[in-house]
């Protein structure tokens, strides 16, 4: 599976997202440095979030675990999940700010 990292200068800063998971935002100095950052962050989110579920299921019967292909996504579902994860920054100007993500847009591999 891979996932769109989304870079925007902001200052001095280089602030990254992951356009697939509008909670996930880093920062750096440099691009390596948010992009680094950014992994960072996802792992933990992953691991959080797997370390809750665990809690949850403990006292329950599980069916059956299994590794699970999300199907891919389309051009309008991604727009509207990066549509919402701007909107807390962006105030008024979203257009131009969608520009701007898809024009510094980069896939990356999660690992």
């Amino acid at each position: 599976m891979n996932l769109t990292a989304v870079y925007v200068q902001d200052g001095e800063w280089i602030a990254a997202m992951i356009e697939e998971f509008p909670g996930i935002h880093s920062q750096g100095k440099t691009l390596e440095e948010a992009r680094e950052n950014l992994r960072d962050a996802l792992q933990l989110m992953i691991k959080t979030h797997q370390e809750e579920l665990q809690h949850e299921l403990a006292e329950k019967s599980i069916v059956q675990r299994e590794v699970f292909e999300p199907a891919p996504h389309t051009a309008r579902g991604t727009s509207a999940a990066l549509l919402a994860s701007i909107e807390p920054w962006v105030g008024d100007d979203q257009r131009a700010c969608l520009e701007l993500v898809y024009a510094t847009r980069t896939p990356i591999e999660v690992k």
